[in-house]
Protein backbone atom coordinates (compact mmCIF):
# COMPACT_ATOMS: atom_id res chain seq x y z
CA UNK A 1 0.00 0.00 0.00
CA UNK A 2 0.79 3.23 -0.56
CA UNK A 3 0.04 4.80 2.75
CA UNK A 4 0.23 3.33 6.04
CA UNK A 5 -2.30 0.66 6.76
CA UNK A 6 -4.83 1.59 9.63
CA UNK A 7 -6.32 -0.99 12.27
CA UNK A 8 -9.32 -1.31 10.56
CA UNK A 9 -7.41 -2.47 7.51
CA UNK A 10 -5.15 -5.16 10.00
CA UNK A 11 -8.49 -5.81 11.20
CA UNK A 12 -10.31 -6.86 7.82
CA UNK A 13 -6.66 -8.95 6.72
CA UNK A 14 -7.34 -10.30 10.08
CA UNK A 15 -10.79 -11.04 9.40
CA UNK A 16 -10.38 -12.45 5.85
CA UNK A 17 -7.45 -14.44 7.41
CA UNK A 18 -9.98 -16.44 9.85
CA UNK A 19 -12.28 -17.17 6.71
CA UNK A 20 -9.71 -18.54 4.64
CA UNK A 21 -7.87 -20.54 7.72
CA UNK A 22 -4.72 -18.96 7.34
CA UNK A 23 -2.87 -19.10 10.49
CA UNK A 24 0.14 -17.22 9.47
CA UNK A 25 -1.74 -14.65 7.90
CA UNK A 26 -3.56 -14.00 10.90
CA UNK A 27 -0.46 -14.23 13.02
CA UNK A 28 1.08 -11.54 10.90
CA UNK A 29 -1.98 -9.03 11.44
CA UNK A 30 -2.28 -9.81 14.97
CA UNK A 31 0.88 -8.86 16.08
CA UNK A 32 0.71 -5.41 14.33
CA UNK A 33 -2.64 -4.95 15.79
CA UNK A 34 -1.34 -5.57 19.50
CA UNK A 35 0.87 -2.90 18.66
CA UNK A 36 -1.71 -0.60 17.20
CA UNK A 37 -4.67 -1.23 19.84
CA UNK A 38 -3.63 -3.41 22.38
CA UNK A 39 -7.46 -3.25 24.10
CA UNK A 40 -9.25 -4.40 21.13
CA UNK A 41 -11.03 -7.37 22.27
CA UNK A 42 -12.33 -8.01 18.60
CA UNK A 43 -8.49 -8.80 17.35
CA UNK A 44 -8.41 -11.76 20.52
CA UNK A 45 -11.88 -13.02 19.04
CA UNK A 46 -10.92 -13.41 15.91
CA UNK A 47 -7.62 -14.40 16.23
CA UNK A 48 -9.34 -17.59 18.17
CA UNK A 49 -11.77 -17.94 15.79
CA UNK A 50 -9.09 -18.12 13.35
CA UNK A 51 -7.00 -20.92 15.37
CA UNK A 52 -10.59 -23.19 16.08
CA UNK A 53 -11.24 -23.22 12.24
CA UNK A 54 -7.57 -23.98 11.39
CA UNK A 55 -8.27 -27.06 14.36
CA UNK A 56 -11.68 -28.06 12.69
CA UNK A 57 -10.20 -28.32 8.86
CA UNK A 58 -7.45 -30.16 9.69
CA UNK A 59 -9.46 -32.83 11.70
CA UNK A 60 -11.95 -32.71 8.44
CA UNK A 61 -8.58 -33.28 6.39
CA UNK A 62 -7.34 -36.12 8.47
CA UNK A 63 -10.37 -37.83 8.68
CA UNK A 64 -11.26 -38.07 5.08
CA UNK A 65 -7.88 -39.01 3.67
CA UNK A 66 -4.87 -39.88 5.67
CA UNK A 67 -6.07 -43.97 5.70
CA UNK A 68 -6.39 -43.90 2.06
CA UNK A 69 -3.19 -41.93 1.36
CA UNK A 70 -1.09 -44.74 4.02
CA UNK A 71 -2.86 -47.50 2.05
CA UNK A 72 -1.54 -46.48 -1.09
CA UNK A 73 1.99 -45.68 -0.03
CA UNK A 74 1.74 -48.93 1.35
CA UNK A 75 0.78 -50.59 -1.75
CA UNK A 76 3.98 -48.83 -3.17
CA UNK A 77 5.95 -50.00 -1.16
CA UNK A 78 5.43 -53.50 -0.04
CA UNK A 79 6.08 -56.31 -2.11
CA UNK A 80 2.89 -59.18 -2.11
CA UNK A 81 3.24 -60.99 0.71
CA UNK A 82 3.33 -58.46 3.80
CA UNK A 83 0.59 -57.27 5.78
CA UNK A 84 0.05 -53.45 5.86
CA UNK A 85 -1.14 -52.26 9.25
CA UNK A 86 -2.38 -48.71 9.42
CA UNK A 87 -3.16 -47.28 12.92
CA UNK A 88 -5.24 -44.17 13.78
CA UNK A 89 -6.69 -42.80 17.59
CA UNK A 90 -9.29 -41.04 15.50
CA UNK A 91 -12.71 -42.25 14.15
CA UNK A 92 -13.09 -44.03 10.55
CA UNK A 93 -16.30 -43.97 8.46
CA UNK A 94 -17.40 -47.11 8.26
CA UNK A 95 -17.09 -47.89 4.43
CA UNK A 96 -13.59 -46.95 4.91
CA UNK A 97 -13.19 -48.84 7.19
CA UNK A 98 -14.48 -52.06 5.52
CA UNK A 99 -12.63 -50.66 2.16
CA UNK A 100 -9.57 -50.74 4.02
CA UNK A 101 -9.55 -54.38 5.86
CA UNK A 102 -10.54 -55.45 2.32
CA UNK A 103 -7.57 -54.59 0.82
Amino acid sequence: MRIEPVPKVWGSLLGSSRVHCNVELAERARTTLFQLEPANAGTYVLLADTYAEAEDEKQRIVLGHSEKLALAFGLINTSNAEPIRITKHLWLCERLSLFTNFI
